[in-house]
């Protein structure tokens, strides 16, 4: 007996008692022949089936789960995902992807940023038209909070082109590239109800205002463009 385990005798029946067991397996259909893929939108379906790595025929029981899933999480479109084992043939991919909310523009590139305020990878401006432009440090985080503040207000919303952090503390908002809204640090609802109400009111499309701060509580401060200060100069004698 001692020798029996001693010689390795016994591994190497181990091991041919088990390649005959997977060999049986396999003539009963235990083999990959089919990959299905749930839930991929974004994700390139080159690069997916590269991370994979799977041949077809191979047997089912031996394919690593483990690092495959490891290697697909690193795909940047991919939140989540998981593996299974579909018996006899199969094996099912379900994926969970980062979902765009705005960039993040950052030493002149631009990096899309997911819901859960972590970053996709760039992307040309032009590939997502309309979507929200912030700067600051550490505003990547912070725009998934943000982006749902102002969606509560569409008409905010659908004129808000760009965002600044500013001391990542507060933020500047850019209405249609041209006015800035200067926002607390708190109450930031407050402040944007006031936005809203001052948009119902068309006091947001003036040429004359370049800048709205509503840092003081119930107070609104308006800044004249320089247009505005000219037309007033030339109007009153002065500038107001």
């Amino acid at each position: 007996m001692y020798w029996f385990f001693s010689s390795g005798k016994a591994i190497r029946l181990f091991q041919k008692t088990q390649h005959g067991f997977e060999k049986r397996l396999s003539r009963l259909g235990f083999t990959l022949q089919h990959i299905v893929v749930d839930g991929r939108i974004r994700t390139n379906t080159q690069k997916l089936m590269y991370e994979l790595n799977l041949q077809k025929g191979h047997y089912i029981y031996d394919l690593d789960l483990s690092q495959t899933l490891e290697r697909l999480q690193k795909l940047p479109w991919v939140h989540s995902a998981r593996l299974e084992r579909r018996l006899p043939d199969t094996l099912f991919v379900k994926l969970v992807e980062k979902h765009p909310v705005a960039f993040w523009q950052h030493k002149k590139k631009h990096y899309l940023v997911d819901t859960y305020g972590t970053l996709i990878g760039e992307f040309p401006l032009k590939d997502y038209p309309g979507y929200l432009v912030a700067t600051g440090e550490g505003a990547a985080e912070k725009l998934p909070w943000l982006v749902q503040k102002i969606g509560a207000y569409e008409s905010v919303f659908a004129k808000t082109t760009g965002a600044v952090f500013v001391s990542k503390r507060r933020w500047d908002l850019v209405l249609n590239n041209v006015v800035t809204i200067k926002l607390p640090e708190d109450n930031i609802d407050e402040a944007l109800e006031r936005i809203a109400e001052l948009d119902r009111e068309n006091r947001l499309s003036s040429s004359e205002v370049d800048t709205i701060d509503l840092r003081s509580p119930g107070k609104v401060y308006f800044y004249l463009s320089k247009e505005g200060l000219k037309r007033q100069k030339d109007s009153h004698g002065k500038a107001v």
